[in-house]
């Protein structure tokens, strides 16, 4: 079914744009939001320019997966804590993409979701100002769905699919009509609870815990060992002298 057919509405029932492909969903929620309603949700089939964290690249062939953003209304939440929406969309797809494959879906800090050392599904975000008495977060996801492991092989870092994971085909349309309510609930307990509920699901699944790894950024790196994630989201990391520092932002690696 092509994707201008497809059943779905945004967050709070809010109305979905539907492109055959765009440049980005991202880009296309920055030129379209102050005439979008709240929790507005924006799907294309193909990305000419999609791009992740850093300004890195995202594959985005046509029929495959899925590459949407959606439109979070900041009211009620502080914009100090805005950034955690991340951390609890990540644990929420998580939890949802390991009912999908039935396999141990992880999380890698700040809100990249992994199964197994290779990367499903990444995310970036952005504050976007209406006017004084509304703020949005610009959410957007990329989920490698029905991608085969010979498609992937271009990329550099090492990537899996929830097909691959499941051995079958997945319905994309189906998949998005289960992940929009889950992150419309996701998102009122973060405006009434902050990100406390998520922390231990977060501890759980952070396959990095434990690890020796390195955080590195703007080209330089600092050694040492994961300790999990703060409540205010921020990592835990032991340096290797033995200072236990919090890492805002930065790329973990092992």
């Amino acid at each position: 079914m092509p994707i201008c057919d497809w059943n779905l509405r945004g967050l709070y029932g809010a109305p979905a744009i539907l492109l055959d492909s765009s440049p980005s969903t991202h880009t296309e929620m920055r030129a379209r939001f102050k005439d979008l309603q709240p929790g507005a949700l924006i799907v294309a089939d193909a990305q000419d320019s999609g791009r992740g964290r850093h300004e890195r690249k995202w594959f985005s062939p046509a029929g495959k997966n899925l590459y949407f953003n959606l439109l979070y209304p900041l009211q009620g939440i502080p914009l100090k804590t805005a950034p955690q929406l991340m951390q609890t969309t990540a644990i929420t797809l998580a939890k949802l993409f390991s009912k999908v494959t039935g396999k141990n879906i992880a999380v890698k800090w700040p809100n990249d979701i992994w199964f197994e050392g290779q990367k499903i599904s990444g995310m970036v975000s952005e504050i976007l100002v209406k006017n004084a008495n509304e703020m949005f977060m610009s959410i957007g996801i990329g989920v490698n769905v029905n991608i085969t492991a010979e498609e992937l092989a271009c990329i550099d870092r090492p990537t899996t699919s929830l097909s691959i994971l499941k051995g079958e085909k997945i319905d994309r349309e189906e998949l998005l009509q289960q992940i929009i309510p889950g992150l419309e609930s996701a998102v009122e307990q973060f405006r009434k609870d902050g990100l406390k509920p998520w922390i231990a699901d977060w501890q759980k699944m952070d396959c990095f815990i434990g690890k020796d790894a390195r955080i590195v950024e703007f080209g330089n790196a600092i050694h040492g060992t994961v300790l999990g994630i703060s409540d205010d989201g921020s990592l835990q990391f032991k340096k290797e002298t033995g200072e236990i520092i919090k890492i805002y932002s930065g790329d973990l690696e092992i």
